[in-house]
């Protein structure tokens, strides 16, 4: 966080949670100062004084938020993992003359940068392939898995409609319906399942086909689909003696509890690749990070996306309204040194068809 924080230079940072304790975590930096939020008109008491809103909040909560942010016309750059289209907030933002990056994270993010990216230099598109995981080095038991970002939107992936586009047609899917089995250099043998993470790139790019792969050690997947099955990621709350609690709440507190990669001891690696093919030839693009036990890949890379994508906003103009990284493609030198920078090994290659 603190490299991240340097790149902003002498601008002033305002923090904000709804757990006081959070502001422990914060390194000690001058120009940080923190500040307890529990609901959106909270924002409003700040005034409209700032010049970027960085948003990371959980995907049920972010939606309001980001509504609040659009009325006050502040430039806002978004990470959360929200279900609603983030182009429903585009009057309000183009309106006053401020920009909305959303999506702004590892992928959705990263990867809609690559896809339009291959877009431009490909023309219209057959096939996308987005083939994305954050996972333990090595299987861990019970589920194959560790938990190194917010437990509430993992379970999220697992239980929201997954859009795919299938011969030109988007199509919403259960996302464990279907295991793909994966093949991938340095790894092995993987499994995966649709997710929910083309999001813009509906609008925005043309493909015959294109889908979402998230990938998982073999096994995870099962014992996932069991989980739900349970109704142990269900939101409807049941009664447990004299209280109600929804059984999602209950398996959210066991996952950071149980399963946390920091508890753990556990290093984890971030790895995504987009395939890509279109008219004038392939584009592969794979980008990997491997973590450690204090600095997790996939919450480090998806803080680097984030990061830059604030850093863009302040220092460019990039015009009004909804702005996600597949239009922002002509920065993708630029975030792959800031990448590099981080860690993360990127390699990319154009071929005729």
């Amino acid at each position: 966080m603190r490299m991240f924080l340097k790149e902003a230079g002498d601008a002033a940072i305002l923090a904000l949670d709804s757990n006081p304790s959070r502001r422990d975590v914060l390194p000690h930096v001058d120009n940080v100062d923190f500040k307890v939020v529990t609901k959106p008109s909270d924002l409003r008491e700040l005034g409209r004084v700032y010049d970027l809103a960085m948003v990371a909040l959980p995907s049920r909560v972010a939606p309001s938020y980001l509504r609040v942010l659009a009325d006050m016309c502040i430039d806002t750059v978004d990470v959360s993992y929200i279900a609603t289209d983030p182009y429903e907030l585009q009057p309000q933002f183009e309106k006053c003359g401020a920009v909305y990056v959303p999506d702004a994270g590892f992928a959705p993010g990263y990867s809609n940068m690559l896809v339009g990216e291959a877009q431009r230099l490909l023309g219209e598109l057959t096939q996308v392939d987005i083939v994305v995981g954050g996972i333990p080095e090595k299987p861990v038991g019970p589920l194959n898995y560790v938990v190194t970002w917010s437990a509430e939107d993992l379970v999220e992936e697992y239980v929201r409609c997954a859009r795919i586009v299938v011969n030109g047609v988007t199509k919403c899917v259960d996302p464990l319906e279907n295991v793909v089995k994966l093949q991938l250099e340095d790894f092995g043998e993987l499994e995966g399942f649709y997710s929910d993470g083309l999001r813009t790139l509906l609008k925005n790019v043309k493909a015959v086909n294109m889908r979402e792969i998230t990938v998982r050690w073999p096994g995870h997947l099962e014992k996932m689909r069991l989980l739900r099955d349970l109704g142990l990621m269900d939101t409807k709350p049941l009664r447990v003696g004299a209280a109600e609690v929804a059984p999602r709440d209950v398996l959210v507190k066991v996952l950071e509890e149980r399963l946390s990669a920091a508890k753990l001891g556990v290093a984890d690696v971030a790895l995504l690749e987009v395939r890509a093919s279109g008219e004038k030839g392939n584009y592969t693009a794979r980008a990997v990070l491997r973590g450690s036990v204090e600095k997790p890949a996939t919450a480090l890379f998806t803080a680097a996306v984030f990061a830059f994508s604030g850093i863009l906003a302040l220092r460019y103009d990039l015009g009004s309204g909804v702005k996600p990284l597949e239009n922002l493609y002509n920065y993708r030198e630029e975030l792959d040194e800031f990448l590099k920078r981080t860690g993360v090994e990127i390699t990319r290659r154009l071929s005729p068809g």
